[in-house]
């Protein structure tokens, strides 16, 4: 009897314990949990009557593999930084911005730029962080900031409308674990309310970590480059041939012939504007597309402008 009692017992304490572990992860599993990101089909976003438009971009696809395989005749195979045509930055230039490393549920890592608006705050892509079990933020090291920068936790708010495989609305805020101490390395950056039509075809500087070639996940060092800021019909016109329409809420950079340019790792860098009148650099946008590394294609970055309200009412600043 004493032994029945027994085994009953020790299969009830097991089952409490079982229980006791399942809450556990079901409560450690909730820190992490996934975001619910947007990705629609191009029937969804297009309409299923629209034939002509789906065909377009399955085209597209067809063409980028060709590309991708073969070639282009508009690509200048340029060997270098990603920051294509960039300079080096120095200790103390621009130390608005960071570097954003993510953990995915799957997969590699994901390196990305970004720059700092609080001693609390960052801006990068939301392509950068969506499904991220794990974020990093690097400030304050413009050589190796992995080794030589200040690391940071971070958790990251992606706005609402974010639709992952069209890049629409990608922008993400991302809110560091405990805050930075500002220095002669480690600065933020205001945003700019500069309007699209203001700013036409005037110069905008971009940066990036980019490895210098495709054995490195980043690059040892900080570069930026000056790009033209395209009228975005005169950038539509020019991705037409391969096409593309950038969403709405974006800018262009232009390539000048494949001769400058950001590629991978550089996504989510800011893009800034120095206005003449005052001689103030404000953020103007975040990188967010490229079509290839060396092509003559300009590449596409958020504006800011217009999620102003939304960045103000998720961070509770004022950051203008």
């Amino acid at each position: 009897m004493r032994s029945c009692l027994a085994i009953v017992l020790l299969v009830l304490l097991a089952q409490a314990s079982a229980r006791a572990t399942d809450e556990s992860k079901n409560e450690a599993e909730a820190q992490f949990e996934r975001p619910a990101i947007k990705e629609y089909t191009l029937e969804e976003l297009l309409g299923e009557d629209n034939v002509t438009g789906i065909a377009a971009l399955q085209a597209a696809n067809e063409k980028r593999n060709k590309i991708t395989e073969a070639g282009s005749a508009t690509t200048v195979v340029k060997e270098g930084a990603r920051i294509l045509g960039g300079t080096t930055v120095t200790s103390g230039q621009h130390s608005y911005n960071v570097l954003v490393v993510t953990a995915p549920f799957s997969g590699n890592d994901i390196t990305c730029g970004g720059a700092l608006l609080t001693t609390q705050w960052a801006i990068t892509a939301a392509q950068c962080v969506a499904g991220a079990s794990s974020i990093n933020v690097y400030a304050g090291a413009v050589d190796m900031p992995v080794a030589m920068g200040t690391k940071k936790a971070a958790t990251a708010t992606i706005h609402h409308d974010f639709v992952r495989n069209f890049a629409m609305n990608d922008i993400a805020l991302l809110k560091t674990a405990t805050p930075y101490t500002l220095s002669s390395t480690i600065s933020t950056i205001r945003l700019s309310t500069a309007s699209v039509a203001s700013v036409e075809n005037a110069q905008l500087r971009t940066f990036g970590f980019g490895p210098e070639n495709n054995d490195a996940a980043i690059g040892d060092t900080l570069k930026y480059v000056d790009m033209s800021n395209l009228k975005k019909s005169t950038c539509l016109t020019l991705t037409a041939d391969f096409y593309v329409a950038y969403p709405g809420n974006t800018g262009c950079l232009s390539t000048s012939v494949a001769t400058k340019g950001w590629c991978f790792g550089d996504t989510g860098s800011p893009v800034v504007y120095t206005n003449d009148g005052d001689s103030t650099t404000k953020l103007y946008g975040i990188n967010s597309q490229f079509l290839g590394c060396s092509s003559a294609y300009p590449s596409s970055f958020t504006l800011v402008r217009p999620y102003l309200a939304w960045i103000k009412a998720t961070t509770k600043l004022t950051l203008t």
